[in-house]
Formats: structure tokens, sequence, C-alpha cells
């Protein structure tokens, strides 16, 4: 699987990266960040440092796109990051 990825911005200890997905599998991105020894913070399953700490994984996802089930239609869904 392969993932792109660039440095948004880095504050402390945390850097917000974007992900981008460019083939892959269940759980890519976070396998990925792990692999690299940059775990998601608040990641429970692949966080082995205190990012697994946080009360939940700041994994957000800011578009979506996909074929309607039923129409066909292409379909793009977008959302702002609230962290």
């Amino acid at each position: 699987s392969q993932t792109d990825w660039e440095v948004l911005e880095r504050e402390g200890a945390h850097t917000r990266v974007k992900l981008m997905p460019i083939t892959g599998r269940s759980h890519q991105l976070r396998v990925h960040c792990a692999y690299m020894g940059t775990p998601i913070v608040g990641d429970r399953l692949y966080g082995v440092t205190e990012a697994a700490q946080e009360p939940r994984m700041l994994l957000h996802a800011e578009r979506l796109e996909f074929q309607h089930p039923v129409t066909g239609e292409p379909m793009s869904v977008t959302s702002d990051c609230a962290f």
C-alpha cells in the first residue's frame, strides 16, 4: 500500500500531517505512521507511546469521494477538521 504525506504544521511535540492514501487497506494510515515511529495521537492499537494516552484518535477525513451505491452517482463529502 502507498500513502503520500505532507507536513502542515508543527506545534511542540505534535506535527499536523496531511495523509493521502494512494492504494491500500484497512488501518493503512495508522500502520504507516506507526512504522515511521510517529503514531497518530490517540491511536491505542498502534501507538506504543504517550500518543496512545489521548482520549480519542486524532485522525480526521477531510474529504471522502465514492459512488452512490444505488444510483452510481459520484459523491463528494467534505468536513473541516475540528482539532
